[in-house]
């Protein structure tokens, strides 16, 4: 018999500090959530509202950029790439020439791949809210995994 207390009760150190999400077999992410016990959300989420109040909103990177600002600053709390075999703590971007490369794992680059790719963004958004995401079981399957 299940209650509202298995259905609904997340982890305290998951939502903050974050838990490894895989995605697609070449990236990890490791996320905390999108608000609740993540009280580094909404202390940088009004920031970001004074500071974007103003700017313009004509196209889908400037609606964007507030919430990617906020997502890179206080949501995303480490990135990992597959390089060959192994993961490494990096992002890869196109530099200059368009060539995908590895670059360092940085606030301002996970910002540049959440501007480059708004469809990623969206899955990182919805994992992030996502309650699953931050319970202890959903963990644990993760790391069978």
């Amino acid at each position: 018999m299940s209650n509202l207390f298995e259905d609904f009760k997340t982890e305290d150190n998951f939502e903050i500090d974050g838990v490894w999400k895989e995605y697609k077999g070449h990236t990890k992410v490791k996320l905390a959530r999108a608000g609740n016990k993540n009280t580094e959300y909404f202390k940088y989420l009004r920031k970001s509202a004074k500071k974007y109040e103003n700017a313009g909103t004509d196209t889908k990177e400037d609606q964007d950029r507030p919430w990617a600002e906020v997502f890179s600053k206080t949501v995303v709390k480490g990135w990992k790439s597959k390089d060959g075999d192994e993961w490494v703590d990096g992002i890869f971007l196109p530099d200059e020439k368009g060539d995908v490369v590895l670059h360092s794992y940085s606030p301002e680059n996970v910002m540049k791949v959440l501007l480059m790719l708004p469809d990623f963004f969206e899955i990182l958004k919805k994992d992030a809210d996502e309650v699953k995401t931050f319970q202890k079981e959903k963990e644990e399957e993760e790391v069978k995994n």
